[in-house]
C-alpha cells in the first residue's frame, strides 16, 4: 500500500492534476495550461517548411503565413521587428529554415509557430536577396541596353570612385597615363564592410558634381562577401541615376555584380576600365591625319570645280559682249587682278538696276549701255538656260583672257545674277 501510495504521489508530482467536474477550467485557462505545457515540452526549435498563404498586414507590418510539407501544415507568424531583420523578402513557395517556438492564439484557439529567425533552406540569404533585387531591377528596365550611354571619345577628366589605398587606383592611373593622359579625380570611399554602401553612394554623389566626363566605380578582386557592397540596392540605384556615363569595374573577370549590369559599360578589371575610358594617343593621331588628308582632297576637288564653273560663266559673259563688274574681286581679295589696279578704298556701289555705277578711282568704267540684267538675259539666252535660273560668280578685270583668270575659292561670297534682275548678296 505504501509503495502504491508512494507511486501515486510521484505520478501526481509528474503530471499536474486537472480540476474535476466540480471545478471546471474556463477556455482561457485551458489554453493557458496548453501553452505552458508546450513551453515545457518543446521550447525553441527549428522547423523547415515551404511558405504558403503569405499575408503581410500593412498596418502592423507582421507576416502571417503557413509552413507546410507534403503531409501537414502549421500556421506561422513573424512579427514586424523580426521581419525587418531579414536580408531577403518572404515570398510564396520559398523553402525556409525557421527558428521559433509554439504558441496558441487565444482568440481563435489556434495553434501557431512564432518565428524569430528565418533563412533560405539551401541557398544562403545573401544569394536569395541578390536574386530578388536583380529581378526587381530587371522588371524596372534598369538593365536595358537602350538606356546605356556612349562614352566620350576624349574625356576632359575622369572620376574614380574607390578606395584611395586600393590596387584599383594604381591600375586605373597606369592605364590612363599609358594611353592618353587626362586628369583623374579620386573620390575615396569604403568598398568593403557594412558601411561601404553608404560610403560609395556619398562618393558617387560628390564626384557627379565635379566637372568629369566619365565615372569609374569599382574595386579590386576579392571574395563574394568582399564584393557584396556593389550588390547593395542603394549603390546599384545610385549608379543607374548618375548623370555622367559610368564604367563599372568590380573584382575580376569572373565576378559580375549588379552594379556591372546597371552601369553604362562594364570592365572586367580596373585596368580595362582605364583603357576603356580614354583612346590611344597614337591611334587618335592617325585618325586625325586620315581626316586631314580627306579634307584636303575634298577641298582640292571643290576648288577645281569652282575654277571650271567660273571659266564657263566668264565665257558666257564675254560672248554677250559685256565685261563683268570690275574690281569686286580686287577689293575683296586685296590684290590687283588681270591688270586692274588695286583701289585705294572700297568702291561705293549703288543698288544694282537703279542706274550706272560710279567708277571707282583708278578703275576703267565698263562698256556703255551694258547693265548686269541685260548681260544676264543675253547670257541665259545664249546658253539655253530657263528664265529665272541663278548662279554665283566673281568679278575679274576687263579684257582678261581665260588663261589669265584667277582661281577663286568656291565658298567666297560674290554677286548673284538672275535672268530678270540682278541682286547683291
Amino acid at each position: 500500500m505504501s509503495g502504491t501510495g508512494s507511486g501515486g504521489g510521484l505520478a501526481g508530482a509528474a503530471e499536474p492534476l486537472l480540476p474535476g467536474r466540480d471545478h471546471p477550467l474556463t477556455v482561457a485557462q485551458l489554453l493557458g495550461e496548453a501553452r505552458r505545457a508546450l513551453d515545457r515540452a518543446i521550447r525553441t526549435t527549428w522547423v523547415i517548411g515551404e511558405v504558403d498563404s503569405l499575408n503581410l498586414h500593412r498596418a502592423s507590418g507582421h507576416y502571417y503565413f503557413c509552413l507546410k510539407d507534403a503531409r501537414a501544415q502549421i500556421a506561422a507568424v513573424m512579427w514586424r521587428a523580426d521581419a525587418q531583420a531579414l536580408r531577403f523578402r518572404l515570398e510564396l513557395g520559398q523553402s525556409l529554415l525557421c527558428r521559433g517556438h509554439f504558441d496558441i492564439y487565444d482568440r481563435q484557439g489556434r495553434f501557431q509557430f512564432i518565428i524569430k529567425h528565418a533563412e533560405p533552406a539551401g541557398a544562403g540569404a545573401d544569394a536569395l536577396a541578390r536574386e530578388q533585387l536583380k529581378l526587381r531591377l530587371l522588371a524596372e528596365g534598369l538593365f536595358d541596353a537602350a538606356r546605356k550611354r556612349e562614352l566620350p571619345t576624349v574625356p576632359r577628366a575622369i572620376g574614380l570612385v574607390t578606395s584611395k589605398s586600393g590596387a584599383a587606383v594604381r591600375d586605373v592611373i597606369r592605364a590612363v597615363q599609358r594611353r592618353f593622359p587626362v586628369p583623374i579625380l579620386i573620390a575615396d570611399c569604403r568598398v568593403q564592410g557594412a558601411q561601404a554602401p553608404a560610403s560609395i553612394v556619398r562618393a558617387l554623389a560628390m564626384i557627379e558634381r565635379a566637372a568629369v566626363d566619365v565615372v569609374i566605380v569599382g574595386r579590386g578582386g576579392g571574395g563574394a562577401s568582399d564584393l557584396g557592397a556593389f550588390d547593395d540596392e542603394r549603390v546599384v540605384r545610385a549608379v543607374a541615376a548618375c548623370r555622367v556615363p559610368t564604367i563599372s569595374a568590380v573584382g575580376h573577370e569572373v565576378d559580375i555584380s549588379l552594379t556591372d549590369l546597371v552601369a553604362d559599360h562594364r570592365a572586367a578589371t580596373p585596368t580595362m576600365a582605364g583603357e576603356m575610358a580614354v583612346p590611344v594617343w597614337s591611334d587618335l593621331y592617325e585618325q586625325l591625319a586620315v581626316i586631314e588628308r580627306r579634307m584636303a582632297r575634298e577641298l582640292d576637288h571643290a576648288v577645281r570645280g569652282a575654277r571650271h564653273e567660273l571659266a564657263g560663266l566668264l565665257d558666257i559673259a564675254a560672248s554677250a559682249g559685256c565685261s563683268p563688274p570690275w574690281a569686286i574681286g580686287a577689293t575683296r581679295w586685296g590684290s590687283s587682278v588681270a591688270g586692274w589696279p588695286r583701289p585705294t578704298r572700297a568702291p561705293a556701289w549703288p543698288a544694282i538696276g537703279t542706274g550706272s555705277p560710279r567708277t571707282p578711282p583708278g578703275c576703267t568704267p565698263p562698256p556703255p549701255r551694258c547693265s548686269i540684267a541685260a548681260a544676264a538675259r543675253s547670257a541665259s539666252s545664249a546658253a539655253g538656260w530657263p528664265p529665272g535660273s541663278r548662279t554665283r560668280w566673281w568679278s575679274i578685270g576687263a579684257g582678261s583672257s581665260p588663261a589669265s583668270r584667277p582661281a577663286w575659292p568656291r565658298r567666297s561670297r560674290g554677286w548673284s545674277i538672275a535672268a530678270d534682275a540682278g541682286s547683291a548678296r
